[in-house]
């Protein structure tokens, strides 16, 4: 029961070495300070794209950026909204993915076995 084509998304924030020295220095100083100095995070975000065909890792796209962000103590999202610069970062390593997913030739290969057996499909 349902398709054999599986596609995972994985996101993955890991903060650099200076990243975490940065962020831990000017937390301490927002912190001492009530908030009036900012706090610095440099982060690299991760975006890896799997294909899975029968529960068999067909291909894979992986895409890391580098982002540095300030902000204040009080006023911070703690995660629950995405910066703009990485939503954009992300969209355009999606409009990536698909112009690679068109040129693989695996992935060809594979649609070409799948009209064969299944015929096409109307789109």
């Amino acid at each position: 029961v349902g398709s054999p084509y599986y596609l995972s998304i994985y996101f993955v924030n890991q903060s650099t070495s200076g990243g975490t020295a940065a962020t831990t220095t000017s937390g301490l100083l927002a912190a001492s300070t009530l908030g009036i100095i900012p706090i610095v995070t440099n982060e690299d975000k991760t975006l890896r794209f799997e294909i899975w065909i029968n529960r068999i890792s067909y291909a894979s796209y992986e895409y890391t950026e580098n982002f540095s962000d300030v902000g204040n103590l009080w006023t911070m999202n703690n995660g629950k909204k995405m910066n703009p610069e990485v939503l954009q970062w992300a969209l355009k390593c999606i409009e990536d993915l698909h112009q690679k997913i068109a040129q693989d030739p695996k992935i060809k290969e594979m649609l070409a076995e799948h009209a064969f057996y299944f015929g096409q499909e109307s789109e």
